[in-house]
């Protein structure tokens, strides 16, 4: 049906000879034609036969062809098998591919998709893991989170944290687009999420747990622009397109942003006299915001700008009434005077004596 002795594959230079379970094969000047009762005769030539005769044949864990070798699109060549396939091409040689990654390199497209020819066999990992990387990126499988595409600035930054060894394990989704250029993945802990503007960044713990809440990349921060970092005593954060993420164990996970995340930073961030935030900062009447924090507070408004004040005072403040109470706004920070600290208002000052603890 090849075309005998005047077709591609020449005249034989073996017999037909027998194989385990009913199979049999025989070889010939330019190639090979395997059968097998399960999957009839296929022909097998060129540098697919190579790689298959490398791997083992029959025996290896490809199986028996299911398809002749036949011609890839822009060159090369390619054959089916009863657990995978091999793809060559000039550039890229001789590729094995077989179970689940193969599976979905083919539902992904395979030459023809998004992730063009395999550049590696399919190859074991830790635990049932695979994987195989391609011409424009990478499919990871591993028993608890399947096979899923990764491409772009995502697969390079999970590539530089340490692939699955890294803190953020295995991919759980594709590589996914976003509007206005941007992509994501999320992974076993964690996520990392790109935009043209902020690059790939990794998003992980309390502080992707509550930039979920506030929308991800929809919500009012945008998207991140440094990575989760791990800070002293278990906390960590990350900064945002319009504002920062701030965690302790002690006291959550918090969205800061505008002047009172500013007025925060000019203090030292966590490291100052206030500590880590205690709430989100949250609007207030007439443009105002504040945010309270572990030994204090800020408060902003536009007339008095983001001040920050100590607890005992921003308590006796609170008592009468905040910023709606006869004293509004703080007008100043907290300053030392003999035997406590002093706080001017737009109308008042509060007075802490260090020595009885009282406030007047």
């Amino acid at each position: 049906a090849a075309g005998g002795a005047g077709g591609a594959l020449g005249l034989p230079t073996s017999d037909v000879t027998g194989l385990a379970g009913g199979g049999s094969f025989a070889h010939f000047e330019h190639g090979s034609i395997y059968s097998s009762p399960a999957t009839g005769a296929w022909v097998v030539s060129g540098a697919v036969r190579d790689r298959w005769a490398a791997a083992g044949w029959e025996n290896s864990a490809l199986g028996y062809p299911t398809s002749d070798v036949s011609a890839l699109p822009g060159g090369g060549s390619t054959a089916q098998f009863q657990r995978g396939s091999i793809l060559w091409t000039q550039a890229t040689g001789a590729r094995v591919l077989t179970g689940a990654v193969a599976e979905r390199y083919a539902a992904a497209g395979g030459p023809g998709g998004v992730l063009g020819l395999p550049t590696t066999d399919v190859t074991g990992l830790a635990g049932g893991g695979s994987f195989a990387h391609f011409q424009h990126g990478s499919i990871y499988y591993s028993p608890a989170t399947g096979a899923r595409v990764l491409t772009g600035a995502v697969r390079d930054r999970w590539a530089s944290a340490g692939w699955e060894n890294s803190a953020l394990g295995y991919p759980t989704s594709d590589v996914s687009p976003l509007a206005g250029g941007g992509f994501y993945a999320h992974f076993q802990r964690g996520s990392i999420y790109y935009s043209p503007s902020t690059g790939a960044r990794v998003v992980s713990g309390a502080v992707r747990d509550r930039w979920q809440a506030s929308g991800w990349e929809n919500g009012p921060l945008g998207y991140p622009t440094s990575d989760v970092t791990a800070l002293a005593g278990g906390g960590s954060f990350a900064h945002f397109q319009r504002g920062s993420i701030y965690s302790s164990p002690a006291t959550g996970a918090r969205v800061l942003s505008g002047v009172v995340l500013n007025r925060w930073a000019a203090l030292g961030w966590e490291n100052s006299a206030l500590g880590y935030p205690t709430s989100d900062v949250t609007a207030l009447a007439g443009g105002g915001s504040f945010a309270h924090f572990q030994r204090g507070s800020v408060y902003s408004s536009p007339a008095t700008g983001a001040r920050w004040m100590p607890t005992p005072i921003r308590d006796a403040w609170g008592a009468t009434g905040w910023e709606a109470g006869p004293l509004g706004y703080p007008t100043g920070d907290p300053q030392a005077i003999s035997g406590g600290t002093r706080q001017t208002f737009q109308h008042g000052t509060i007075t802490h004596s260090t020595s009885t603890g009282r406030t007047t």
